[in-house]
């Protein structure tokens, strides 16, 4: 098949579907192996997308060029000059909004890619789709979300990730949660497709959004306006005749109207308690009146407790553990260490005991805008020295980058976090993004130097999780639910850290809560050991409470 009748093929397949497998492999081996026909069949998709805006309502090449700008051109190939010559051809004064730097520069090795997801050799809806896109088996492809609830009878399971796509329901509700935190209640029936961690698009349907601190400039696209959150709470309907309503519960946001090929006619600002409706047809947006009851509130299921077995303490003890702390109660400020003479843990700021089912607490630092920790304080004799062992159950509320364990080096030496145990919210590694574990060992004063550990296992909200920190010799390793999920050399970096801080990244009073990175969730059973776990150790606690 030659290079035209190969394109005219996939243009086939893109516009219409309905090929077959092996038709569709052999179309996906052609692009992989070839650029040059890569590039010639972005650019007609460029071209018919351009021609066809002006007529259809919600074209395929806007979402086929959303996913592009967001999956990078691993080729590294750049083609400006082909991006200039078709800005020329297809509009030379006024690019529309699918315009962008980084469309372009990664098209020729996008287009690969997104076939891979079989995303535009199918049909865009199924018609009686009730399921969202889950994320395959193949732990190269980035889960960008993970559902965090779901109304009975629709075959989601808490939990499961999801890559970018399209997802729809004609009954019910779905609420899932991108990777950096923002919580989207959908309310069927609905159709919407998840572009990234940033960005979704809701073609019908009506959804709720909270934004929380950290996660600003969430953006919801829709064929009637766009929503660009500027740290806020919002809700959004999009009819089916291309209308539309957004409200603003709290903060503030961008809501702009939107042209038939999807360019900004205008920006209206919303702040709390504010509504607009939005004609597209008649270029019109004006403030209404609504009731915030107008619009669902976010749906999720209650926060799972964490059961665990009355021989808990006892096996966890006789590991001897050189601290040990239940969360169980707060006397005095301090939470009382199991380990006799053990170690102080305090209770700074508005730090909490939550209570748990089956008799079991945990520490809970929930209210975001006020300083809340529990610290070690500085010791004469460094708590974390040598090799050494951290032990905890964590749950996040959502997901961003939280500060689980950091030490301190505090002393005529030097001064600062030297370790640091954390959830982190946009690493990658091995091709895979999303929130995981991540620690980091640092020999000040060479403070830019030290070495990180990334746990490549993808977390989610809501969750019990067990977490253990390790430092063997030359080794620090990370277990997730008693699973060895990353590990690295650190070398002869020195270890005598005699200032901890659990939940927050100091004690600094004067940093913002994002600076702090505290975590907004709950821990328990926090116990640190004066030497290395084993891996069996390290399974037993994990298993135990399962």
């Amino acid at each position: 098949m030659n290079q035209e009748a190969t394109v005219a093929k996939l243009l086939e397949a893109w516009q219409d579907g309905g090929i077959s497998e092996a038709e569709e492999a052999e179309l996906l081996q052609l692009l992989d192996e070839d650029a040059e026909l890569r590039r010639c069949f972005a650019e007609q998709v460029m071209l018919i997308g351009a021609v066809r805006a002006a007529a259809e309502e919600n074209p395929r090449w806007l979402a086929l060029f959303d996913l592009m700008e967001n999956r990078g051109d691993s080729a590294g190939t750049k083609l400006l000059s082909f991006e200039d010559a078709m800005m020329e051809r297809i509009s030379p004064t006024k690019p529309g909004r699918w315009y962008r730097s980084s469309v372009t520069l990664a098209v020729a090795a996008a287009v690969a890619l997104l076939l891979a997801g079989s995303f535009f050799l199918k049909p865009r809806w199924s018609g009686d789709s009730d399921k969202a896109v889950l994320v395959p088996a193949d732990p190269q492809i980035a889960a960008v979300a993970v559902v965090i609830g779901a109304s009975p009878g629709t075959g989601q399971d808490t939990g499961t990730f999801l890559r970018p796509g399209l997802i729809s329901q004609n009954e019910g509700w779905l609420t899932l949660q991108t990777l950096n935190g923002v919580s989207v209640t959908l309310d069927a029936p609905f159709r919407a497709e998840i572009l990234n961690y940033d960005r979704i698009r809701l073609d019908e349907g009506l959804a709720r959004v909270h934004v929380p601190e950290g996660a600003e400039g969430f953006r919801l696209d829709s064929p009637a306006f766009d929503v660009v959150d500027l740290g806020t709470e919002f809700a959004a309907k999009v009819n089916a005749d291309g209308t539309g309503t957004c409200r603003v519960f709290d903060g503030k946001a961008d809501v702009s109207l939107l042209d038939s090929i999807g360019e900004v006619k205008r920006t209206q600002r919303l702040t709390a308690n504010e509504s607009v409706r939005v004609n597209p047809a008649k270029e019109d947006m004006r403030k209404i009146q609504e009731n915030n009851g107008d619009y669902p509130e976010i749906k999720q299921p209650p926060r799972p407790r964490l059961a665990l077995p009355s021989t808990y303490a006892a096996e966890l003890m006789a590991m001897g553990p050189s601290g040990y702390w239940r969360f169980e109660e707060i006397l005095n400020k301090e939470v009382p260490d199991e380990v006799p003479g053990g170690a102080r843990l305090l209770a700074s700021g508005s730090a909490a005991i939550a209570s748990e089912s089956g008799g079991n607490h945990s520490g809970e630092l929930t209210k975001r805008w006020q300083t809340e920790f529990f610290q070690i304080p500085n010791r004469n004799v460094p708590m974390l020295q040598g090799d050494f062992s951290i032990s905890m159950f964590a749950q996040f509320n959502w997901l961003q980058n939280f500060a689980l364990i950091s030490a301190m080096r505090h002393d005529k030496r030097s001064q600062g976090n030297a370790f640091i145990l954390q959830s982190y919210a946009a690493f990658r590694r091995s091709g895979q993004s999303g929130t995981g574990l991540h620690a980091v060992l640092r020999d000040p004063p060479a403070w830019e130097g030290g070495v990180e550990v990334f746990g490549n296992t993808l977390l989610r909200p809501l969750h019990w999780y067990h977490i253990v920190a390790n430092r063997k010799g030359d080794q620090l390793s990370l277990y997730l639910d008693g699973t060895m999920v990353g590990s690295e050399t650190i070398g002869t970096m020195p270890v005598d850290y005699r200032q901890i801080f659990v939940g927050r990244l100091n004690g600094n009073a004067s940093q913002s809560r994002m600076e702090a990175r505290g975590l907004v969730g709950h821990i328990d059973e926090l116990a640190i050991f004066p030497r290395a776990l084993s891996n069996e150790e390290v399974r037993k606690l994990s298993l135990t409470a399962k």
